[in-house]
């Protein structure tokens, strides 16, 4: 007996019955894929990356998720380098090739998928591309923004919101200009206009600097690149903004550290240099206030500082009229050099006393009685940068010591400096006759005071 079954096909009207079933499968799926943007894979929803069931319904195999995030070395789990050179009729085909390849390493790529006519031509592609922008926008970590050719927001990101202070629901649909400065927004209904039928790409791909409105009024440098993508509605125009406050916060403090600087040292710094000591013949003066001590216990603390600020600011104009670098201020006392640099390498005595005549002439900028004592002393010295907490730039040696004493035993408006101004500068200042004094640590020095009376007369 023969117990072979026998399958029998189904009548014609069946197999066209499981036909239609399968196509109304393959639709869904792909309606889905449109509708859903929170599917984690775009392979999940699409049909040719499925098995069948025997009754021709389809099951989603084991799929790679797509849309991961752009933060720092992550990437897009698909690339696009190569797309704009294959042909696509179906979305699924465009969904699995997108998925079977590398990486997408930048916006570029996938802008420029977006904008090749195999695309655009086939509204399911578009559809699908669509779909993978809007999950770049919302993964990419710097701001970004998609507007169309109206100005319109289209797709903002978390990241963009932040930095603006705004709730997506707050701008949203809204024009642009609500974020950009008033003299772009005033023309910038214009701007579009024109490359809408000019095509003329004046800032298209090229980064610009600006700033932008924060929802409190404030403004925020900022770095704009702004590309051009083709959608179903159009052309669109995608921006990815980048902060330059803190870049500009860093900078502007490296420009005060430098600026406490020399400039020769702070040229070495920048090139690296971190360990800089140098044996230097040069000019140090210390300048101090006469009964300095004796006008604080009466005065105002305010009324202090608002005297010092007033005094050290003119001291500090007057140092860079005689190219001088400013050391530091201890209390009263002003601390300067000159001939660390080799501009200054013959001529730093000279420029010392010129210094400190004009601050005596001058009663320190201020038009008060103010007296001044001033001690000069050339020779050699360290000059370094020491670096911790802070970067300061400081002098040491004898030569500073006794242009330190110097100053404590001149009198009152009075210019005391070592021998060695002396001799490099006796040819053009008048000097009043050598006096032997004590000078602690050193002993019995000579000493010469300049002789104003016979200077500026």
């Amino acid at each position: 007996m023969d117990h072979t079954k026998k399958v029998e096909c189904p009548p014609l009207h069946e197999q066209n019955n499981m036909k239609r079933q399968q196509s109304m499968a393959t639709t869904s799926f792909r309606r889905k894929l449109n509708a859903n943007p929170e599917h984690k894979s775009a392979s999940a929803l699409v049909p040719g990356s499925h098995s069948s069931r025997e009754d021709g319904t389809l099951v989603p195999s084991e799929a790679q998720p797509f849309g991961n995030s752009l933060k720092g070395g992550d990437t897009l789990l698909a690339k696009t380098n190569n797309i704009k050179n294959q042909s696509f009729s179906k979305s699924d085909s465009i969904i699995e090739y997108i998925e079977s390849t590398q990486t997408i390493q930048n916006l570029d790529d996938l802008q420029e998928t977006m904008s090749t006519s195999t695309f655009s031509e086939d509204a399911e592609v578009a559809d699908s591309i669509s779909l993978i922008m809007e999950n770049v926008v919302n993964s990419y970590m710097d701001p970004l923004v998609v507007i169309n050719a109206k100005g319109s927001i289209k797709n903002i990101n978390k990241a963009f919101l932040v930095m603006f202070g705004y709730e997506r629901w707050e701008i949203a649909s809204k024009n642009i200009k609500k974020v950009i400065p008033d003299e772009i927004a005033r023309r910038h209904d214009y701007y579009i206009e024109r490359y809408v039928k000019s095509r003329i790409k004046k800032i298209i791909g090229e980064p610009r600097t600006l700033s932008m409105k924060r929802k409190d009024g404030s403004m925020v440098p900022v770095l704009v690149r702004v590309n051009e993508l083709k959608d179903r509605d159009g052309v669109a125009f995608f921006a990815v903004v980048r902060s330059l406050e803190q870049e500009q916060q860093l900078q502007a403090s490296k420009e005060l550290i430098m600026s406490m600087l020399p400039k020769e040292i702070s040229i070495r710094m920048e090139a690296g240099e971190s360990n800089i000591a140098d044996e230097v013949e040069a000019t140090a003066v210390f300048v101090d206030i006469v009964d300095f001590t004796k006008f604080v216990t009466t005065a105002e603390p305010l009324e202090v500082v608002q005297l010092l600020s007033r005094v050290f600011g003119f001291y500090d104009e007057v140092c860079q009229k005689y190219e001088l670098e400013r050391i530091k201020t201890i209390g009263s006392i002003y601390m300067a050099v000159c001939g660390v640099s080799q501009q200054h390498k013959y001529d730093h005595a000279s420029r010392v006393l010129e210094f400190a005549v004009e601050l005596i002439q001058s009663k320190g900028g201020t038009k008060s009685e103010l007296q001044l004592t001033i001690g000069v002393a050339s020779g050699k010295m360290i000059a370094g940068v020491i670096q911790g907490g802070r970067v300061s730039y400081d002098i040491w040696g004898d030569t500073v010591n006794i242009s330190s004493r110097c100053h404590t035993v001149a009198s009152p408006d009075g210019i005391t400096v070592n021998e060695r101004t002396y001799n490099l500068t006796r040819s053009k200042i008048p000097y009043s006759p050598v006096v032997m004094r004590e000078i602690k640590g050193k002993g019995m020095l000579a000493t010469y005071d300049v002789n104003l009376e016979e200077l500026l007369r």
